[in-house]
């Protein structure tokens, strides 16, 4: 009877295995799905500007405000 025996610790082994690659795995994923989050909360506000045709920056004036 020593080979259930040896394939019961054979699988016993990998699983125990398998689940500490997906503890891992789980803490990788938190972690990306947290800077992920960071990122998007914390984006930069787009800066608009014009151009020309040919691609050469044009200013932007600024309205006269009322005051």
């Amino acid at each position: 009877m020593s080979y259930p025996d040896r394939n019961y610790l054979y699988y016993r082994y990998y699983y125990r295995k398998l689940i500490t690659i997906a503890f891992i795995q789980c803490i990788l994923v938190a972690t990306l799905l947290g800077i992920t989050l960071f990122l998007l909360l914390h984006a930069p506000s787009p800066q608009y500007f014009a151009t020309t045709s040919d691609g050469r920056v044009v200013p932007i004036l600024s309205p006269k405000t009322s005051e």
